[in-house]
């Protein structure tokens, strides 16, 4: 590293010291400036909220590392090109996000980073996150005080928790759509993960529901998973996981600690 006096916000492709942001302004404009030949990792260095600006990060190779005191808001009114003001098109790009508190979507439906690929470690995940690329989740805490799904699948194929801790008020993971693309293929894997519900089971829900009106295809690993206080699904018989529209064994595969299940 170089000397930290010149940590100044401002990307430059020759530096050998990190690229440090202490507020939005400073973390757009790196990105910005970011080419997308080569990637580039930004330390958010300032305790607040940073706002992923809709469209900033296209087609580039972004990581954003921080703390539970950085919040990297990603579903901030942003006026994306659907309407929909929690859609956040970042197409192409490939986001990693380190260590943050990432905010998704407190209220609507369909807010998340749209065509791009995400992976998140460490991080403390609030609210609803809608997919709509492949994603990972390593090591992270996903908190949601309302009556709503921490992650919807939606659009990805292929989306892998690992070793992450589930704090719902009895919805977890929503695997579902296929972004109206008729026979779509989503394989979830889970893995090593804690699914918490502080409703007891109000919600009525299993930790892993499933339901569909595509035409897709599911299939869905779990391993060395624990399930605390959700409801049986009145289809699968399990609080692990739901088949809430009775899909067929055609359309849906679920594999537990190397089990078929289903």
């Amino acid at each position: 590293t170089g000397d930290e006096d010149s940590f100044n916000g401002v990307y430059d492709a020759d530096a050998e010291y990190p690229v440090v942001a202490t507020d939005t302004d400073a973390l757009t404009e790196i990105i910005q400036n970011a080419s997308a030949d080569e990637p580039v990792t930004v330390f958010l260095s300032a305790a607040g909220t940073y706002d992923l600006a809709d469209g900033v990060a296209k087609g580039k190779d972004i990581t954003i590392v921080g703390t539970k005191d950085t919040v990297v808001d990603i579903c901030q009114d942003l006026g994306g090109e659907s309407g929909n003001s929690g859609m956040n098109y970042q197409d192409g790009a490939q986001l990693t996000f380190k260590g943050v508190t990432v905010k998704g979507q407190s209220d609507g439906n369909f807010g998340g980073i749209v065509r791009a690929q995400v992976t998140f470690e460490d991080c403390v995940i609030q609210d609803t996150f809608t997919l709509y690329g492949d994603a990972v989740f390593k090591n992270c805490i996903l908190k949601s005080s309302k009556d709503r799904y921490n992650v919807w699948t939606w659009g990805a194929s292929k989306v892998e928790f690992t070793e992450c801790t589930f704090d719902t008020a009895g919805k977890a993971i929503l695997v579902y759509g296929g972004a109206g693309e008729h026979n779509h293929n989503t394989d979830v894997i889970v893995s090593d993960c804690t699914f918490n519900d502080s409703s007891k089971g109000a919600a009525g829900k299993a930790a892993i529901e499933t339901g569909d009106d595509y035409g897709a295809t599911y299939n869905i690993t779990i391993n060395n998973t624990v399930v605390n206080d959700f409801a049986v699904n009145a289809e699968s018989g399990s609080k692990i996981w739901g088949n809430k529209n009775d899909m067929s064994k055609d359309e849906l595969n679920v594999v537990i600690d190397d089990v078929d299940v289903y």
